[in-house]
């Protein structure tokens, strides 16, 4: 969900009004002066009506846009200024019966709107003084008295009044409208905040959902340091991450600042050879301890500012506990291959063991019928008992040979075609799967991820394109092993970047050193990968 802002606009108080009531005000009072009393020259008329339409446009777009908010005195000093101005005004043109007695309320508007209610009327009584005793001095011809003149004007003074009681009432309440404005305004930019906070955490939740798991399918030590630095640049949206292992002596650094490489790199050499590091805190990076059982390693983030340490924190001790049991999770199945494979070859040694001990057995009744009935044979005969017996044997020791390499081979095809059985019965899919060669030739990893590859496609295939057929063809030779992927899914809007899998697949692929191309249509999804062929050395990979 995203928030819009409902409030872009300001309701400006009571500005737009006396905008309003200044122009009209100034247009109208003007007619009546050009054309009524008093009986002033028409040039002299112009000239007034001129200079306050000029001294109008200034003061409305020149000088209170600069003082109405900013400088209080400044605006009081203006209004002062116009309402001496418009005083003066008063005197020529008539006094209380002045066209612009009523453009004279303009400075009392604005003391209504922006200062404090004493000043309006104060305002108002000035005017209105002086109003009236320039209209008894210069203009009552019929000598009438001031109580007099009062009296006859009086709808002015209620005029005056109810116009200055309306302004300020109107005044106070779109003070109030604005004050409630600026409070929903605060809390919808913390709203706003909330969400994008939201959104970051719903993120943040999704990569730890993604690193979980693609970290815990990674079978190298430098490709799950590479990637457990990456998911922490994208979780903690930091410009400065590394992850350094002890033993074997690993650094992997992810920033494009050259002052933090250059402090990262101080920070660990500092330390090196030293496992204080992996105990440390400094002020200048957030450090996660990882602690497995033969590896001792440390993921720091550097601490750019103190908003959201906390979070980082929690993240960086996370990634390092997951990548802790990730670690020995990744020795533990190395392990457990090694001992799946031991325990193949005592089962074969047993046999062996009992072929031979049956071969033997038979060679010795043999050979002692035939030392008993020595007398009884001529040495043509015997001769041809014991070439019989050599032949028998020599049958017998290439059939434990084949058997051998029989059961060594067939390892990895057992596995494969157990795993596709249960697959193709599970989800009514029809797999071909061919295996030619010698498996002697291929190493206990190379095994484990051309597995994972087939596993990985099989699951792509099924999930994305609702595949009903596989082919799988693999060929082992003494040099390269070559795997063929083929199915009939039908992939309409994906392409090959939209299947994240394929990540995963192109990265045990080329843990291996193998390389892959790959190729779908609309109808199937290929896949075609050489992987070379190392000498198996299975007692190795325990030590990572």
């Amino acid at each position: 969900m995203v928030l819009t802002n409902p409030f872009s606009y300001r309701i400006n108080s009571i500005e737009p009004l006396t905008k309003l009531y200044r122009y009209v005000s100034l247009i109208i009072t003007s007619l009546f002066y050009l054309v009524g009393e008093p009986a002033s020259p028409i040039i002299f008329k112009i000239g007034v009506v001129v200079a306050l339409a000029i001294s109008s446009h200034i003061l409305v777009n020149n000088v209170l846009p600069k003082t109405r908010f900013d400088n209080n005195i400044g605006l009081k000093l203006c209004i002062i200024v116009e309402t001496l101005g418009v005083s003066l005004l008063l005197i020529p043109t008539g006094g209380i019966e002045s066209p612009f007695i009523w453009y004279a309320l303009n400075p009392i508007l604005l003391a209504a709107s922006y200062l404090s209610a004493v000043s309006s009327w104060v305002l108002l009584i000035f005017y209105n003084v002086i109003a009236f005793s320039t209209y008894s001095i210069l203009f009552n011809s019929e000598k009438l008295k001031i109580t007099q003149i009062i009296k006859e004007h009086s709808y002015l003074f209620l005029v005056f009044i109810l116009i200055a009681v309306f302004m300020q009432l109107f005044s106070e309440l779109t003070k109030t409208i604005q004050k409630k404005q600026n409070e929903l305004q605060q809390a919808n930019n913390k709203l706003i905040e909330v969400n994008h906070e939201s959104k970051a955490a719903v993120e943040h939740i999704m990569s730890l959902y993604q690193s979980v798991e693609s970290l815990s399918n990674e079978t190298s030590l430098t490709k799950l340091c590479n990637e457990v630095a990456d998911y922490c640049v994208k979780l903690t949206s930091n410009a400065g991450v590394f992850v350094y292992i002890h033993s074997p002596q690993t650094l992997i650094v992810k920033s494009d600042d050259n002052d933090i490489k250059t402090k990262i790199h101080e920070y660990v050499n500092s330390y090196s050879g030293n496992e204080e590091l992996l105990n440390d805190f400094s002020n200048e990076f957030v450090l996660g301890k990882m602690k497995s059982v033969n590896i001792d390693g440390v993921i720091g983030v550097y601490n750019q500012e103190s908003k959201g340490l906390e979070t980082t924190a929690r993240f960086v001790k996370f990634l390092s506990e997951l990548v802790s049991i990730i670690i020995d999770r990744m020795q533990v199945d190395r392990i457990s291959e090694i001992f799946k494979m031991t325990e193949e070859k005592n089962r074969l040694i047993r046999e062996i063991h009992e072929r031979v001990h049956q071969l033997t057995f038979s060679a010795i009744c043999s050979m002692q019928a035939l030392k008993l009935n020595t007398n009884k044979y001529n040495d043509q005969i015997v001769t041809e008992e014991i070439e019989a017996i050599i032949k028998s044997l020599k049958v017998s020791i290439e059939e434990l040979r084949s058997e051998v390499k029989i059961v060594e081979h067939n390892y990895l095809q057992k596995t494969l075609k157990k795993y596709l059985l249960n697959f193709s019965n599970l989800n009514e899919v029809k797999v071909d799967f061919k295996i030619y060669g010698e498996e002697d030739f291929v190493s206990l990893e190379v095994k484990k991820n051309l597995y994972q590859v087939v596993r990985q496609m099989t699951g792509v295939s099924l999930r994305y394109g609702n595949a009903t057929g596989i082919q799988i063809q693999i060929e082992i030779t003494k040099e390269t092993i070559s795997l063929d992927y083929e199915d009939n899914g039908l992939y309409e809007n994906e392409t090959i970047e939209d299947i994240q899998e394929f990540n995963k697949i192109l990265s045990w692929i080329n843990d291996i050193e193998g390389t892959a191309r790959t190729n779908k249509n609309h109808n199937s999804l290929l896949l075609n990968a050489t992987i070379p062929v190392n000498e198996n050395n299975d007692l190795e990979v325990v030590n990572i």
